[in-house]
């Protein structure tokens, strides 16, 4: 498919920052920063408002690899961006487009998890309200009916062929890195089994990968099956600070939360994470007045830790101060436009304040931001609340 004059001049950009900045590979980030700096149609400078913003965030992102001066036709496009490309030729496909646009790609980076979609996440950005942006304001008239329903990305072929070969050669370790990068972009674009199939090849021929663990531990607990998560681990312990957070939270799933507390004491470190998950299980035990200390300990170790503002939200709603809540869970969203539980929590501040439609309002953006796929446990209790007030 051909691209437009738009997302060419993108590209050109892209590829000399790269070489001023001297990294070695094109990512979605310099690509989406080649977005906002040459697209000038006005429709497109209205939704990114502030692109100067976007901009900087994306610049403190981007982590390529430095050092060596390439020529400057050799500044090749990362893994993930080519699947970023090929994911957004499926969306002009979709929308009976003959070129492949600036807002392909957009969509296409909004549409999975990356570091570039959290960015713009947390501007207020996802799919659902860019692809309504993008219609409104006349950039294109893409009806969600016209999208091809569960586009997949394309993936590489799985190595496995080629471990029989490195197994006992020196370049195992060079494959268990590529290997381990491949199931980790399929982990960001929500394909588990498949991230989980990879992190088995690797763990069949570098016993001791933790990183292999833990991944496939990350996909089960995305799925929900969090016995397995667990038993993961027991096979293949993978002890790390990380690790016990994440395996805390499945016994908080589980309700076990005595052992998830258990597991968290074992930490090496008192990090603002660690101090938020103990707090999340003694909010689940009851114990609100221990759980907000733990939840003030987590921010003045990280001023910018939105989830403990979120959960300090609840356990203070919990306790009866429903205005002191409000201020926690809106600190919260204002750190973070995209944290689906604040939205919630938000619901349930509205809820016992009697507001119907600003809980209506928020319990849909929670739905928004995947609240129900990613948690939704409780959604139709919430919903059956709102309803009647």
């Amino acid at each position: 498919m051909n691209q437009s004059e738009s997302l060419s001049q993108a590209l050109i950009y892209a590829r000399r920052f790269a070489i001023e900045h001297n990294i070695n590979y094109i990512g979605i980030e310099a690509v989406v920063i080649g977005i906002l700096r040459t697209d000038e149609r006005t429709s497109l400078k209205n939704i990114f408002r502030d692109t100067d913003v976007i901009t900087s965030k994306l610049l403190a992102e981007i982590s390529g690899q430095k050092g060596h001066v390439r020529a400057l036709d050799s500044v090749p496009l990362t893994m993930q961006a080519e699947r970023t490309f090929k994911l957004a030729g499926q969306y002009a496909h979709s929308a009976i487009s003959i070129v492949l646009d600036n807002i392909h790609f957009l969509l296409a980076v909004l549409s999975y998890e990356n570091s570039v979609a959290k960015i713009l996440n947390k501007e207020g950005w996802i799919f659902e309200n860019f692809l309504a942006a993008i219609n409104e304001t006349g950039l294109a008239d893409i009806s969600t009916a016209k999208l091809k329903p569960n586009i997949q990305p394309s993936r590489t072929k799985c190595f496995s062929p080629l471990t029989k070969f490195f197994k006992s050669s020196k370049g195992k370790s060079n494959v268990a890195r590529a290997l381990l990068k491949e199931a980790s972009d399929m982990y960001s674009f929500r394909q588990y089994e498949y991230c989980r199939q990879l992190c088995a090849v690797v763990s069949d021929f570098v016993k001791e990968s933790k990183l292999a663990v833990y991944l496939t531990i990350c996909c089960y607990v995305k799925e929900k099956a969090y016995q397995q998560a667990i038993d993961t681990n027991n096979a293949n312990p993978c002890n790390d600070d990380r690790t016990l957070a994440l395996l805390s939270y499945c016994y908080i799933k589980m309700a076990a939360y005595d052992k998830a507390i258990e597991l968290l004491a074992l930490t090496n470190t008192n990090t603002a994470a660690v101090c938020n998950n103990r707090g999340f299980c003694l909010t689940f035990l009851g114990k609100y007045d221990e759980a907000i200390t733990l939840f003030d300990q987590a921010t003045g170790i990280d001023p910018n830790m939105q989830y403990a503002y979120n959960n300090k939200g609840y356990a203070l709603l919990k306790t009866g101060h429903v205005a002191e809540a409000k201020e926690q869970i809106m600190h919260s969203l204002s750190l973070d436009k995209s944290n689906a539980y604040a939205y919630r929590n938000l619901a349930l501040v509205y809820i016992e304040q009697g507001n119907k439609n600003e809980a209506h309002a928020a319990i849909t953006k929670a739905g928004q931001y995947h609240y129900i796929e990613d948690y939704g446990d409780d959604i139709d209790k919430i919903i059956a609340a709102i309803s009647a007030l």
